[in-house]
């Protein structure tokens, strides 16, 4: 599967990293859920959605030809039933309501739980790219525990970024809480699940120790100086018009008349919209208009699909470490190249996730 400095890591291994995440319970709890509507409807989802997520799965994956999708199934020993059961869960879960989609399965073992079986919840894991996400997980780490620590820092400094944990991050279950999510994979040791928990726990503690020391650094203030222009914060308004035609009248009449936004809209018999984007995100002629507006004035026309735009700057800001939004971004970033040199030339894969 994986090997770390010459350490095997199995996928029972990788299950059990994925058990202290949370993201196994929510995988069956899923899986779950489409069995359950799709035993609830016998005529199954329609089929031109089952088809329509097939498109998507293999665009993501770039199995462009019938070949490349059989040769990714037999290389994780899938079969193309077993593919179409698990699109026709997707989409039975899309099409149904939040409620239903997100219910949680009686506690006690039930028939439902039981059809489920391990076959079908490995196959859920290789579908659902679950053993890529959990291999991420452990391979992080594994490279935090092979980079020196200096113990864990306050953090109370005036310009300390203050932790989030993030959803995937190892909480400290017991073996016997562990063991229960695994229930339905098969039968788990629990001297071994102990045994392998004290290990993720330690480095689990180590990489703690180290985002800390990224929070506590300089570094997070330098990566934020460094994206100063791609991490920009826009807010401004947007105006959309039928035609070029229209969107120049709208620039006259905010440049020659003095008009403000919200009467050229309600003229023009169209909604003003109020916009929020970073400049990375947005369309590279807004990027552009935008970089050289005055506050309140009007810029464009831009073209859009189904028409153009005009555009009104509202506020223009740098990314500060006061912005959690960028604050996290930049420590993420930084964690995770810290973690990507310590790994490298460590790990290597064994086999397809």
């Amino acid at each position: 599967m994986l090997s770390f400095a010459g350490e095997a890591v199995t996928y029972r291994e990788l299950l059990l990293t994925g058990a202290t995440t949370g993201l196994v319970s929510r995988l069956v709890v899923e899986a779950a859920a489409g069995e359950r509507l799709l035993r609830s409807s016998p005529e199954g989802p329609p089929r031109e959605a089952v088809r329509a997520e097939a498109k998507r799965f293999r665009v993501a994956r770039h199995l462009e030809s019938g070949e490349d999708l059989r040769i990714w199934l037999a290389s994780r020993e899938l079969t193309l039933d077993e593919f179409d059961r698990y699109l026709s869960r997707i989409v039975a879960r899309s099409y149904a309501g939040d409620d239903e989609r997100t219910a949680e399965p009686a506690p006690e073992p039930v028939p439902e739980w039981g059809a489920l079986g391990p076959k079908l919840l490995f196959a859920e894991l290789a579908f659902s790219g679950a053993w890529r996400v959990f291999a991420d997980t452990a391979v992080r780490l594994f490279a935090a525990e092979r980079l020196p620590r200096r113990g864990r820092p306050t953090g109370d400094g005036p310009e300390a970024v203050q932790r989030q944990t993030p959803e995937g991050t190892p909480g400290l279950a017991t073996a016997a809480e562990v063991l229960k999510v695994l229930r339905p994979f098969g039968t788990f040791d629990p001297a071994w699940c102990g045994e392998r928990l004290g290990v993720l726990s330690s480095r689990a503690g180590a990489l703690d120790e180290i985002e800390q020391q990224i929070r506590s650094s300089g570094g997070v203030e330098a990566r934020l100086e460094d994206s100063r222009l791609v991490w920009a914060l826009f807010r401004y308004d947007e105006l959309p018009l039928r035609s070029q035609a229209a969107a120049m009248e709208a620039l006259s009449c905010a440049r020659a008349d003095g008009l403000p936004a919200d009467e050229i809209a309600r003229r023009a018999g169209t909604e003003l919209s109020a916009r929020r984007a970073r400049r990375e995100e947005l369309p590279a002629d807004h990027a552009a208009l935008l970089d050289g507006a005055v506050r309140d004035e009007a810029v464009g026309p831009v073209a859009r699909e189904s028409g153009f735009s005009v555009l009104w700057l509202r506020d223009r800001s740098r990314p500060d470490i006061a912005d959690s939004e960028v604050a996290e971004r930049a420590v993420a970033e930084l964690l995770s190249e810290t973690l990507e040199r310590a790994a490298s030339g460590a790990v290597r894969e064994l086999d397809q996730l």
